[in-house]
């Protein structure tokens, strides 16, 4: 029989394609998870008499089998529903105690509620992984720190002797951070797959909502994301004058809600794209994206006259996940009248929760490549220079039947005044709100002009 790791290598070489050196963005699991697992190996490599040896290979393939876990099975893991043990959100989500008792022979009568088996403290009683599969990333480290222990203690055949207390320091020091860091990506998760399945529900609840009245849905959900990467779309722009200079910024907003198709007779998904080109400066704050809502919000009622409700969906970057934007939100909901106001603002976990949005992001970067690069265009603009001329690209033929632009110029004078004027209570929130993934708002019962 081959063995698993001889038969991922045989697919592996026969499977082999160009490497690709540049990839998509992910902070949370290049940090958390490959930069630690690259960390652990380097240290194996330095504390190994030979990477040939079978405890060395043994080890390498344990790693390997953790990062594997942590960056793809995890997910499944975290899919299953709550009353199987050890792969629910709320056992990812448990604090450490010690206030449970432990079964018998490591086995836990409390499959779901037990958190000493979540408890990563290797002072405890019980190993942490002795009853729980999920935890074999902690186990891994377990053995790496009794492999410091053992060759400190006495000399061992397959590690160098030539080592010294910085080195087992650093690498007490480095397990500690890793098992702070493995962590940290469950928690990460746990809350993405939390999160994520609240929002199917809100989706759920709307598409209901829709086929309970047999009209279209009051109720609409808009995913935003900011970008600036609209960048060196010509030679000038990248040369060294330019170096440094940021582009174009503009904002994403895919809207999401219900509509009843009297034909079919049943709810249908519908989904609106609004792209909002900033004219004038490329500054990214909270006073940029309140300025950018209201407009939003404005043409919403125009696009979608029987939606009244919003609920605001963006990812936790600074100028979204604000007080500011929390206070200055109840004020535009007032201003509206209760023509339109926003519900709830939800702000996702790094790196997620943005896929709506994305996927338009990168459609109309296609598009403004193929519309500049025409070469049949006489007397045309064919290089973006202005925010005007990629507004005017990004509806090259027509743009999307479903797609809106915008070019919108904010008052900053006006918006400094207004930040002012909402300052003190921005200050008596944030005495009670902290960090906030939600927030609902209660339709306004004052109204001002």
């Amino acid at each position: 029989m081959i063995h698993r790791s001889v038969f991922y290598e045989v697919v592996t070489a026969i499977t082999s394609r160009d490497f690709k050196q540049t990839t998509c963005a992910n902070y949370i699991t290049h940090i958390l998870v490959d930069e630690t697992i690259e960390r652990l190996q380097m240290f194996f490599d330095k504390i190994f008499v030979s990477n040939t040896s079978p405890q060395y290979k043994q080890l390498s393939n344990k790693l390997t089998t953790v990062r594997d876990f942590l960056k793809i099975r995890l997910r499944l893991h975290m899919l299953r529903e709550d009353s199987i043990g050890f792969h629910s959100l709320g056992h990812a989500l448990n604090k450490p105690s010690l206030t449970l008792t432990h079964g018998a022979n490591g086995k836990c009568r409390k499959l779901n509620t037990c958190v000493v088996c979540s408890n990563t403290d290797q002072t405890m009683k019980f190993n942490p992984v002795s009853c729980n599969g999920c935890k074999f990333p902690f186990h891994l480290l377990s053995q790496i720190d009794n492999l410091l222990e053992e060759t400190k203690c006495s000399s061992v055949d397959y590690c160098k002797r030539n080592l010294t207390q910085q080195d087992f320091d650093d690498g007490g020091a480095l397990v500690g951070n890793a098992r702070n860091q493995f962590e940290a990506f469950i928690r990460a998760t746990a809350r993405k797959m939390n999160q994520r399945n609240a929002i199917k529900e809100l989706k759920k609840m709307m598409k209901l909502s829709c086929e309970v009245i047999q009209d279209d849905c009051p109720i609409a959900k808009k995913t935003c994301d900011w970008t600036d990467r609209e960048i060196e779309y010509s030679s000038r722009e990248s040369q060294i004058d330019y170096f440094g200079k940021r582009g174009m910024s503009l904002q994403f907003d895919a809207t999401e809600t219900y509509v009843w198709d009297k034909t079919l007779q049943k709810a249908v998904e519908k989904t609106i794209y609004f792209d909002q080109v900033m004219e004038g400066s490329n500054k990214q704050d909270v006073s940029v994206v309140f300025s950018f809502l209201e407009a939003l919000l404005v043409h919403t009622m125009d696009v979608l006259p029987k939606v009244k409700e919003i609920i605001f969906q963006s990812d936790n970057a600074m100028c979204y996940q604000n007080t500011a934007l929390v206070t200055a939100v109840a004020l535009l909901n007032a201003k509206l009248k209760g023509d339109i106001f926003v519900r709830q603002l939800i702000f996702t976990e790094t790196m997620d929760g943005k896929g709506p949005s994305d996927v338009r992001g990168a459609e109309q970067k296609n598009r403004l490549s193929r519309g500049i690069k025409k070469t049949d265009r006489q007397n045309r603009i064919v290089r973006i220079k202005t925010a005007g001329n990629l507004a005017s690209a990004l509806i090259y033929k027509g743009g999307t039947k479903n797609g809106v632009i915008q070019l919108l110029e904010v008052d900053f004078q006006r918006m400094d005044e207004l930040l002012k004027f909402i300052e003190p209570t921005t200050k008596e929130i944030k005495k009670f709100v902290t960090r906030k993934n939600e927030i609902q708002f209660k339709p306004p019962t004052t109204k001002i002009t």
